[in-house]
Order: C-alpha cells, then sequence, then structure tokens
C-alpha cells in the first residue's frame, strides 16, 4: 500500500509539474507538492553552480522561507555548499544527515536554532550533470525513514528533468527575443 501511495504521489507530482513552463513556476510547485504530502518542515529547490561550488535558492516552502528570510539568505540568495551538509550531493550522491545537531556547518546550525533536526540532500542530475539540489527537512531526529530516502531520490529525479526543461524553455525564449 505504501508503495503504491508513493507511485500515486509520483505521478500525481509529475502531473502538476508537467503543467508549468517556468523554472520558478516548477520550483514552487514541488515544494509545496513536498510540504504537503510529505509532512516536511521545509523543502527547497537549489541551483548548483560548480565553477563556485555554490548553491542558489529557487524555492523554499513556507516555513523555510520564513527561516532563511530571518537569516538575510531568502530566495536567490547564493551560498557555498561547503556551508551545508551536502557536499557530496556535487558529485551526485543523496545525503542524509539523521542529526543537524551534530553537524559543525554554518546552514544546518541556523536551521538547527529553528528547530530542525533531520535532512536529506538529493541532487539533481541532467545530461550526466549536478545542476541543484531538492533539500527536505523535518523537526525529528533520524527523521526519514530508508524508503522516504529512496523515494526523494526518485522525486529528484523528476524535479531535475523539469527544471532542466525549463532551463531549456527559458534559453529558447531568451535566443528567440535575442
Amino acid at each position: 500500500r505504501r508503495q503504491l501511495a508513493r507511485t500515486s504521489l509520483l505521478n500525481d507530482l509529475a502531473r502538476s509539474i508537467a503543467s508549468h513552463s517556468d523554472l520558478a513556476s516548477v520550483t514552487r510547485v514541488v515544494v509545496k507538492y513536498l510540504e504537503q504530502h510529505l509532512y516536511v518542515a521545509c523543502a527547497g529547490v537549489h541551483l548548483y553552480d560548480p565553477a563556485t561550488n555554490s548553491l542558489t535558492c529557487l524555492a523554499r516552502c513556507e516555513a523555510g522561507r520564513a527561516m532563511a528570510e530571518a537569516e538575510g539568505i531568502g530566495e536567490g540568495a547564493r551560498f557555498p555548499l561547503d556551508d551545508t551538509s551536502f557536499g557530496r550531493c556535487a558529485a551526485g550522491e543523496t545525503v542524509y544527515v539523521p542529526d543537524l545537531t551534530a553537524e559543525p556547518m554554518p546552514i544546518p546550525r541556523l536551521m538547527v536554532e529553528h528547530g530542525m533536526r533531520s535532512a536529506v540532500g538529493a541532487p539533481l542530475i541532467a545530461e550526466g550533470k549536478v545542476i541543484g539540489v531538492l533539500a527536505v527537512v523535518r523537526r525529528q531526529v533520524d527523521g526519514f525513514e530508508a524508503d522516504e530516502r529512496e523515494f526523494l531520490q526518485t522525486v529528484s529525479d523528476h524535479v531535475a528533468v523539469a527544471v532542466h526543461q525549463a532551463q531549456l524553455h527559458q534559453s529558447l525564449r531568451q535566443a528567440y527575443e535575442d
């Protein structure tokens, strides 16, 4: 039943994403969906820049937006990947942090101050390259079971395709306008 429910959720997400073509709308749909259906405290989609090894926030759920803006890292903010727990995402690896209180980096410390305790970072991979990170956080220590982490990786695969398609659409539109 659990697997069937997750497949249904994934199909619903794919249909919701498909109805949007711009990057902002796609990413907002994803974080809203995760917040409503996976009962997470915070979700965000970030673009990865390998030249600077940094992340740029594209969208966050409401709770994450309020927390980040209070700390001066709102949507559109760029921050070093090394300030997060998700450094291995740059190599295409899904990262699970069962206890954020044990993390010494600045971003996890901020999350702990706001009541967050565990996190998953799933890389967004398109055409064999990491283009971003899907970050999901819960208030409980060890808040993600193994099957949920696997499901989040599957979600990130769909999100990566949608983000990449939105980027291509945006580039095509810009080229047309130019």
